[in-house]
């Protein structure tokens, strides 16, 4: 009896391996939020650096949510999955699951819960969560371009903008400012009305 459930249990392990692979290795990117839904700051306790650390080690192109782009992401956010942290309930121990979602919402990936019973809460979060990116160690991890993905990017140049009243500091906010990715063979001017938090587009000589 003890066998069948060891053959049951490996047998699902490569099926779920198979899979996943299958599925993870259709993305290029990985977005990691700067904040966590359980935690009150951005990246408290170093998890979200070393959430982005990790999946880099296993393979992949990690990029927290606030950092520039690269430019063939900027204009196909389908390229990436994005992940996100959930803390599971318990009482002893500290358990930490991660899920990657891709551009439509749906789950592509669940990782295996990690679990500590360390009581200082850098230290608990850091083993758990370390103890659930091992389920990557069975992924092996290789970008294979997949052309449905790839053509739900942009197929011709971006329109820079011609003029607009808006400086953004953080520069991954700047890039929304700087080009609009639709086909036109105009100038793009963009107004905004900071009481109102309204956005103008106009499109001149198309």
């Amino acid at each position: 009896m003890l066998k069948k459930i060891s053959f049951s249990i490996l047998f699902f392990s490569l099926i779920t391996s198979v899979f996943a692979q299958s599925s993870l290795n259709d993305y290029k990117y990985i977005i990691v939020p700067n904040k966590y839904d359980f935690l009150n700051e951005a990246d408290k306790y170093q998890l979200n650096s070393l959430s982005k650390f990790l999946f880099n080690k296993y393979g992949f192109t990690a990029i927290i949510d606030n950092e520039i782009l690269p430019d063939e992401l900027a204009g196909n956010s389908c390229l990436a999955l994005k992940a996100n942290v959930i803390k599971e309930s318990s009482a002893l121990k500290t358990k930490l699951r991660i899920e990657l979602n891709n551009c439509k919402g749906e789950v592509i990936y669940i990782s295996q819960t990690g679990e500590s019973r360390e009581k200082k809460y850098k230290v608990a979060y850091n083993l758990a969560l370390r103890n659930a990116f091992k389920s990557f160690e069975t992924v092996n991890y290789k970008y294979q371009p997949n052309e449905a993905i790839i053509a739900l990017g942009t197929t011709s140049d971006d329109i820079k903008t011609k003029y607009t009243n808006v400086s953004p500091e953080d520069e991954w906010y700047k890039q929304y400012f700087e080009t609009m990715n639709f086909w036109s063979d105009g100038d793009l001017y963009i107004f905004f009305a900071p009481e109102s938090n309204i956005a103008c587009y106009f499109i001149q000589n198309t």
